[in-house]
């Protein structure tokens, strides 16, 4: 509720603030009476590359979006402190998603931001797509996995060949088309969620360059739009 100088909301401590606020609908209606548009969710993703030159995904698990894939791992910006939102919730989706930061299990190295995509298909998002270098294979990170607190997020992990031409067959052939709900329909079945090729094709785009965008607008501009 909003009384002109303080906002106060009931929420559950798992979604961002932004999330809660969107699932309000006394306030968005209030904001619709000031001329004030809908906001867009904020959202955090990483590439990471494991010592043995594979890409991480996984295959959705629950009940949205399951058996696509996603890049692994991602979740909404949260607070934290407040000094640096995106690093610190990139940081908790890692530990959370794979099990691999408690107690300094794991070195995550060469992490930094490499763009920002956005999302209508699945909703209006904006996503920070975040690059990261695993000191571990791809099988010794399933088994960090297993006993990670979110694994339950995704059914399997998929390791994805670091192959820039490859990966872009990849999403080309498991092209994710628009449905009417979050349940996943049989034709989506096994097929690359937007966000998820966003962030695959924007760390490429860093890493590879003007070859590969070239490439990438050859094959796929008539699926993604690109800028």
């Amino acid at each position: 509720d909003y009384d002109g100088e303080r906002l106060t909301f009931e929420g559950r401590h798992s979604h961002s603030y932004l999330t809660q606020l969107l699932r309000s609908s006394s306030l968005l209606e209030r904001a619709r009476e000031r001329g004030i548009g809908k906001p867009d969710s904020v959202s955090v993703a990483g590439v990471l590359r494991t010592s043995d030159a594979k890409l991480v995904l996984g295959l959705r698990g629950g009940q949205t979006f399951s058996d696509t894939y996603m890049v692994v791992p991602a979740g909404s910006v949260e607070y934290h402190t407040g000094e640096n939102p995106l690093f610190e919730s990139f940081a908790k989706e890692v530990g959370e998603e794979l099990g691999i930061l408690e107690g300094g299990r794991i070195e995550l190295s060469s992490v930094g931001i490499v763009g920002r995509t956005f999302d209508n298909t699945l909703s209006n998002n904006s996503l920070y797509v975040f690059r990261g270098d695993l000191e571990v294979s791809f099988k010794d990170l399933t088994g960090y996995w297993y006993h990670a607190v979110d694994r339950d997020e995704h059914r399997t992990l998929t390791a994805l060949p670091d192959d820039p031409s490859g990966i872009l067959g990849f999403i080309e052939r498991n092209v994710y088309t628009p449905q009417s709900g979050r349940a996943t329909e049989s034709h989506n079945i096994l097929t690359v969620l937007p966000p998820c090729a966003g962030s695959l094709l924007t760390y490429l785009s860093q890493r590879e360059g003007q070859e590969f965008i070239d490439e990438m607008g050859d094959r796929l501009s008539g699926e993604y739009g690109f800028s």
